[in-house]
């Protein structure tokens, strides 16, 4: 995990209303999911590529648009998000960067488009993700697409121009199990296809640097509302990809360790659970399960 943390704050989520533009929806998977702040949850449709088109009340600036939990194929380097000031109108397009590979378990790296570099930020009423025929060198998805959460927002923050860990920070992850062992000393595990990682580590931090950790954990209330961390070296990787994530307790506990000099945060941040491997892992992760059920039921 590298030094530098940078972070959005919920309550600049740009709130945009997704409609489908073009590709043929999934039955049961509406446009709201994009934003209904659980990856376990998705959006869908029936074709490998799509067009989401969004509404704002007034323009709105936005500085950068996250995609969790997708399972664009790996390499795929035409997904872009566009905007306008009228419907349909596109007057600004930039591209995600390109897919990179699955990590090894077969949960796909979240895509973050960073648009802070580009020069002055975009302020726009209409906005859209695109993966559709027409855009750039268009390919297609080898299954039907399916997003966990789109986000777009307003700022990124850091704290003194970086979030710094000390105090022995660590990056965990895990997969939540049903472990069991039969009265012939036989041990059963029974997967639950879900993906968790975590941040923790401490935070001395004074005067402003301390009242803004303290103002992204009261934006979020606490364990509640989630956000997006960016996470450097995330599993070996050489880029940053974004985490949707909460605080994972529901205090922070500040500690004067200079007096009023410099203070001492414990930073405990839970990605909320990625839900089971994207098509087409899911085929493998059923057969999975399928086999668990088997030996669970043969404990029997």
């Amino acid at each position: 995990m590298s030094q530098d943390l940078e972070y959005t704050l919920p309550t600049e989520e740009v709130p945009v209303i997704w409609s489908l533009g073009g590709g043929l929806p999934s039955a049961g998977y509406v446009p709201a999911k994009l934003t209904n702040d659980n990856p376990a949850d998705p959006y869908k449709v029936d074709t490998g590529y799509l067009f989401l088109s969004g509404v704002l009340q007034a323009p709105t600036v936005v500085a950068c648009a996250a995609i969790i939990h997708h399972n664009y194929d790996p390499g795929i380097h035409d997904i872009y998000l566009a905007a306008g000031n009228s419907p349909g109108a596109v007057s600004y397009t930039v591209p995600f960067p390109t897919v990179p590979p699955l990590a090894l378990d077969g949960y796909p790296v979240n895509l973050f488009l960073d648009l802070r570099p580009l020069g002055p930020l975009p302020v726009y009423q209409y906005w859209y993700v695109i993966s559709y025929p027409g855009w750039g060198t268009y390919t297609t998805n080898s299954v039907p697409i399916s997003i966990g959460e789109l986000k777009l927002y307003t700022s990124v923050h850091a704290i003194d121009g970086s979030l710094v860990l000390d105090l022995q920070p660590t990056e965990t992850e895990g997969y939540p199990i049903i472990d069991r062992e039969t009265d012939g000393d036989v041990s059963l595990v029974y997967p639950l296809g879900t993906k968790r990682r975590f941040l923790r580590g401490g935070v001395l931090q004074a005067g402003e640097a301390a009242a803004a950790l303290q103002r992204w954990y009261r934006a979020a209330r606490g364990r509640t509302l989630p956000f997006v961390v960016l996470v450097s070296d995330a599993e070996g990787s050489e880029t940053t990809e974004p985490w949707l994530c909460r605080w994972e307790h529901p205090t922070l506990e500040r500690r004067f360790t200079y007096g009023a000099v410099a203070s001492t945060f414990a930073l405990e941040i839970e990605e909320i659970s990625r839900g089971l491997r994207p098509t087409p892992m899911p085929m493998l992760n059923a057969m999975d399960l399928a086999r668990g059920n088997r030996r669970w039921n043969n404990a029997f």
